[in-house]
Order: structure tokens, then sequence, then C-alpha cells
């Protein structure tokens, strides 16, 4: 996205000093180039470092925001100015989209100082509400642009029916869990018998199972580990902490009414970090077990 940002103003900031310096219209007064020739060299040292280092995203981004601050810096006409806060803002809200909060955060904030300090020192006039207007559109875009993005990915993330995270929520989460703490262990938790009851008492009567369940599972837990309706009657949780507080929550939950449940600890895995799809995985062929010598019990 940043990459993309830096192709297209760059190519038009190049664009714009060609103009500027051609013959054409040589009567008007156009400025001085001096900082579309600086934006120009900001944008290609950007896509210079991306394409070396395309995953290293914040010094691109720095580079984006010095663009910018250079062509405000020279501008003699204040409609330029506030022109130029059009990319402004849509850079902030790219920031918000491609970087990590808190570096997205910095920047933007840098960004909106460093385009009003290029403004004042400007051959442009300029009243002192415009350079505030321009600080505060270029932070409230990117946090307006936050707002929507944040909960378009909660909604995409989340089970509709019971509140929980889903598929795609879990994969986040989880890799998100893995970078703070080691995986110590996953438990699928399989409602029992959801078709009967959707065959002889209803769906709704099923969902309400769901959700009590989910609820149950919540209430089992500790806060900081991750759980998702992972489809259907199925239920994950990741969890970490010290092995007598998992041996107590693995009790608590094998305890739950109407539900089998596997668990897989990271400790029987090979690996001496264990991924969450390897303790999924496991945790699911202890599920297919117990579920198994449960079926043979019944007869």
């Amino acid at each position: 996205m940043i990459r993309s940002y830096l192709v297209v103003t760059t190519a038009v900031i190049i664009v714009a000093v060609v103009l500027s310096l051609s013959p054409v219209g040589s009567d008007q007064d156009n400025g001085s180039p001096t900082g579309g020739l600086m934006a120009a060299g900001f944008g290609v040292a950007g896509l210079i470092w991306l394409g070396v280092r395309p995953r290293a995203l914040v010094p691109a981004a720095v580079m984006a925001c010095g663009a910018i601050m250079a062509v405000m810096a020279f501008h003699t006409k204040t409609s330029a100015e506030y022109l130029c806060l059009i990319p402004a803002i849509f850079l902030a809200m790219v920031l918000r989209a491609a970087l990590s909060r808190r570096a997205a955060d910095v920047l933007v904030l840098g960004l909106a100082v460093g385009c009003t300090a290029a403004w004042v020192i400007a051959p442009a006039p300029a009243l002192v509400f415009s350079y505030v207007v321009a600080a505060l559109a270029i932070i409230a875009g990117a946090r307006i642009f936050g707002y929507l993005s944040d909960a378009l990915l909660t909604a995409a993330h989340t089970d509709p029916l019971t509140g929980v995270l889903n598929r795609a929520g879990w994969d986040v989460e989880t890799a998100k869990l893995a970078r703070v703490h080691p995986l110590t262990a996953i438990a699928v938790v399989d409602l029992d018998d959801l078709k009967v009851t959707n065959d002889t008492l209803g769906h709704p009567a099923g969902d309400r199972r769901i959700t009590d369940l989910a609820e149950s599972i919540g209430e089992a837990v500790p806060a900081r580990s991750v759980l998702a309706r992972m489809g259907g009657d199925e239920f994950a949780v990741c969890l970490t902490g010290s092995a007598d507080e998992l041996s107590d929550v693995a009790t608590t939950l094998r305890g739950l009414s109407g539900a089998t449940v596997g668990i897989a600890f990271s400790a029987d895995i090979a690996t001496r970090r264990a991924a969450a799809e390897e303790l999924y995985a496991a945790a699911d062929e202890d599920l297919t077990l117990r579920k198994a010598a449960r079926r043979v019990g019944r007869r």
C-alpha cells in the first residue's frame, strides 16, 4: 500500500516539476521547483528502500511524509497548500492501514506537525486558522479511517451468533498471542448431539446450546486466552500459563455438560515452541479419540 502511494505521488510530483520548468506558461508564477525536486527525491528513495527491504515499511513511510512536507515548504500560493492536504490526509489513512497502531499514531502526528510547520515557513500566505485546520484534518482523517477499519475487522473476525472470534479471528489472535507468550495448550470443545437438538427441538434451541457453551467456556478460561468458534458445534481455546493453572482449566473444561473436549499441551509436541497449527491438530486428534471412546461406551 505504501509502495503504491509512493509510485503514484512521486509520478505526479515529477510531472508537476517538469511542467513548472517548461517554457509553456512561463509567464505564470509557479513558485520554486525546489520543493518538488526534494519531494521526488524522497519518493524515489522510498521506492528504492522498499525494493531492498520490502518488509521494512516505516523508513519508506517517513520518506513519504518528508515528500509532502518538502512540497508544502516552498509553495507560494495558499490554494496549492490546501491542495497538498489531500495527499497528506490520504497518506495518514495509508499509514493507519499499513502499520501497527503505535507506529501509525507516531507518524501521523509527525506528519501533521511537519506539514503545519512547512506551511508556516512557506512563502504562501495563510491565517493561523489555516494551520490549525491542516493539522486537525490530517489527524482526523487517520482517526476516522482507523475507527472504520477497526469496526470492519472486528465484524470480519467475530462470530455473529456467539460474539466470540471466528476462524479468521482465531488465526490473527493466536499469531499475536504467540509473539508475546509461548503457546502452552489448545483445547477443542465439541458440542454433543447438536443435530439431535436441532431435529427434535428446532434450530433456535440448538443456537441457545451453542451460545450457552460459548459463555461457559469463556467463564472457564483465563482472560488472556483466545476463544473462537471454529464452525458449527466446535470451539477452540488457545491457552498460556503455568502447568498447574492449565491443569485446573483442563479439568474445568472437561467438566462442561454436554460437550466433549480434546486438549493438547506444548510439552507433548516435539518442537521446542509449538505452533498453533500443531497444537490444534493434536487437540483435534485427542477430541476424535474421546468421541470414539464415548460412542463405544454408549453401546
